[in-house]
């Protein structure tokens, strides 16, 4: 998923946006699901099973030219 968005990225002529939304985050409970939209591609990420930031999430969360929207952040 990670190198598909930087891909995405690069081909881009303007700014690429990416839709975020979390889940399970709370007082009780840690954050446990991401998903992401890019394009027409929808990914959902698992975070009891992979941790993203392992694979460039960061990265891509901290580009100037990514433009990043949140629900429920």
């Amino acid at each position: 998923m990670v190198k598909e968005i930087k891909q995405k990225a690069k081909e881009s002529d303007s700014a690429l946006v990416l839709g975020l939304d979390c889940e399970g985050i709370s007082k009780e409970s840690p954050l446990s699901l991401i998903q992401v939209a890019v394009d027409k591609d929808v990914y959902v990420i698992d975070l009891f099973k992979v941790d993203p930031f392992d694979y460039g999430l960061k990265e891509i969360m901290e580009s100037q030219y990514i433009v990043k929207v949140f629900h429920d952040f």
